[in-house]
């Protein structure tokens, strides 16, 4: 298997189309690896942001800055140049006939006046912003084996092989753009999936009698002005963490329909975002209110503000607060929608008779690097008991993650690292499940959900640019809550509760150890990952139990035309 990826490695050519400037890059794309890697090398030109999707302007900016510094691996540097600036040489070859052009006036000033003669001219420019439409698209095959049950996603309870993935699903996606000049992007994508089964990012409900859907994927217009950037429409949002992981603002639910504003300067990156959340109904026998026979529905909404500080290299620090709100009726609240007021002050205003229908939270990350080291470290409070009455009665309500990496020594890119990242048992969690933080019942911020912790440990190494070879190992723990379980738990009158936490009827802990064996082909023509997992489980579902093994093999393969 692994000389078939490398052959892939070697193989397979990056796309020299011209993507537009303003174009989203999809999360589970091969770059986000490849400018991980870098910055974990040592590479902080490679740092793009704190909020992903990363758009290409941004990346091509990075990648160009990394050229410049010969601490930067250059086989990932190359890879990353050939695909985002895969006309170098023709910017060189029009630079140049312009500098000959003007030397040849100054020495004959009459051939100035000669219309006949041929000048570079904006078209004859490379210009990734080429006016008009254009069509890509992109097909993926999944193959999944299981053993014995299924353990992902995390949040969930352990479920039978055949609640998990299915064996194969195959995803068409077509994907239509207009660009309106570098300034202006409109993208509109159809996909066709063959099952929707255990896929959380998925909200279309099925065609008809089968297990397979269609749905509108990315769908967006931005737009540019200065350092602001404008985005309407839909795809995936996550704010700091890594790949779709976050404690704030995570992707491991389905797209977002949203609105953001983005600001970018030298030392300082600023997010605004607002996005309607799927509306949910109350009912007696689900949640245990008070309610008609219809149930109480209600609408919700996001918000979130972030900024984020580099002052130098090597530093950076994010700051940010969200808020997640549902109303009997309109969820909009035009106080919140304000870019320039702090959600905690509008939610104190003095007038304001919901603010207990409104979870409110900030959260903080730093990061620091230098050479092949690298420390980050995050802070996500839900809620936080300052006084001690409040504190003997609830619970408080935190995220935390510590981490780790460094760069080894070697001819080839290796990366050793660690992670600890924990969730309190009622993160996430109000009284009803309204305002639990969770969209399509799949959280918004951490894959963990409340009341677990994971610690890990990784060894990559990378042989060449385009080839990826991973191996790690975990201790998870999962406690009672579950934020997916309705009635839903609220944090008040939980403040003793163990960490994590355990109930009459889940009286254990599920304690777990897992690792795997990944290798991935870092292409944006054709990606594929290969892994082999496992997880060694004991008191599955916080029932007493012996350990259980629980395997998983993975093969994801794609090829991408004119994608994304």
């Amino acid at each position: 298997m692994l000389v078939l990826i490398a052959s892939f490695a070697g193989a397979s050519a990056e796309r020299a189309d011209a993507q537009h400037p303003l174009t989203l890059l999809p999360l589970d794309d091969p770059a986000y690896v490849q400018l991980d890697v870098l910055e974990r090398l040592g590479c902080s030109e490679a740092r793009v942001s704190a909020f992903r999707p990363f758009m290409v302007r941004d990346v091509r900016i990075a990648v160009r800055a990394a050229a410049t510094d010969p601490s930067c691996p250059a086989l990932l540097v190359d890879a990353l140049q050939r695909r985002f600036l895969p006309d170098t040489a023709k910017i060189i070859a029009v630079k140049a006939t312009e500098i000959a052009s003007r030397e040849l006036v100054r020495e004959f000033p009459t051939l100035s006046s000669d219309s006949s003669r041929p000048t570079p001219s904006d078209s004859a420019r490379f210009d990734p912003a080429r006016v008009g439409l254009n069509a890509g698209a992109e097909g993926t095959i999944r193959l999944t084996g299981l053993g014995n049950g299924e353990y992902l996603p995390l949040w969930r309870d352990v479920r039978p092989v055949d609640e998990g993935d299915p064996p194969a699903v195959a995803i068409a996606r077509g994907r239509l753009r207009w660009s309106g000049g570098p300034k202006f992007l409109a993208v509109s994508e159809l996909y066709v999936q063959s099952s929707r089964q255990n896929d959380p990012t998925v909200r279309a409900k099925t065609v008809r009698q089968s297990s397979g859907l269609l749905d509108i994927g990315e769908a967006y217009a931005n737009g540019s002005i200065g350092p602001i950037d404008l985005s309407f429409g839909r795809s995936a949002e996550a704010w700091l963490g890594q790949g779709r992981e976050s404690f704030s603002v995570s992707a491991v639910a389905p797209l977002l329909d949203r609105l953001w504003l983005s600001g970018r300067w030298q030392k300082v990156q600023v997010r605004f975002i607002a996005a309607l959340l799927d509306d949910d109904v109350l009912t007696a026998q689900q949640d245990s209110v008070a309610v008609g026979p219809e149930g109480a529905r209600f609408s919700r909404g996001f918000v979130g503000h972030s900024l984020s500080w580099l002052p130098t290299s090597s530093f950076s620090l994010t700051l940010g607060e969200t808020m997640l709100f549902s109303r009997r009726g309109s969820p909009v609240d035009l106080a919140y929608l304000n870019p320039l007021a702090p959600i905690i002050v509008a939610q104190n205003d003095t007038g304001r008779t919901t603010a207990s229908h409104d979870n409110l939270t900030v959260f903080g990350g730093a990061r620091f690097s230098r050479g092949g080291v690298q420390l980050n470290s995050e802070l996500f409070v839900d809620d936080i008991q300052v006084d001690a009455a409040d504190r003997s009665r609830t619970a408080s309500q935190l995220g935390w993650l510590v981490g780790a990496s460094l760069g080894l020594p070697t001819t080839q890119p290796t990366i050793v690292s660690a992670q600890y990242r924990r969730v309190s048992s009622f993160t996430y969690e109000r009284p009803f499940y309204s305002e639990v933080y969770q969209y399509y019942n799949a959280p918004l911020g951490s894959e963990l959900g409340p009341d677990a912790d994971r610690l890990d440990a990784e060894v990559s190494h990378l042989p060449n640019g385009l080839l990826r070879l991973a191996a790690g190992v975990s201790l998870w723990r999962h406690g009672a809550t579950r934020i997916d379980r309705r009635p839903s738990e609220g944090p008040n009158d939980h403040a003793g509760v163990s960490f994590p936490s355990v109930r009459d009827s889940l009286p254990v802990v599920q304690r777990a150890f897992l690792w795997h064996l990944t290798a991935q082909v870092l292409s944006g023509t054709v990606p594929i990952t290969a892994s082999v997992e496992a997880a060694n489980i004991t008191n599955v579902n916080n029932q007493p139990s012996a350990a259980a093994l629980y395997l998983r093999a993975l093969l994801v393969g794609t090829y991408a035309f004119r994608f994304p």
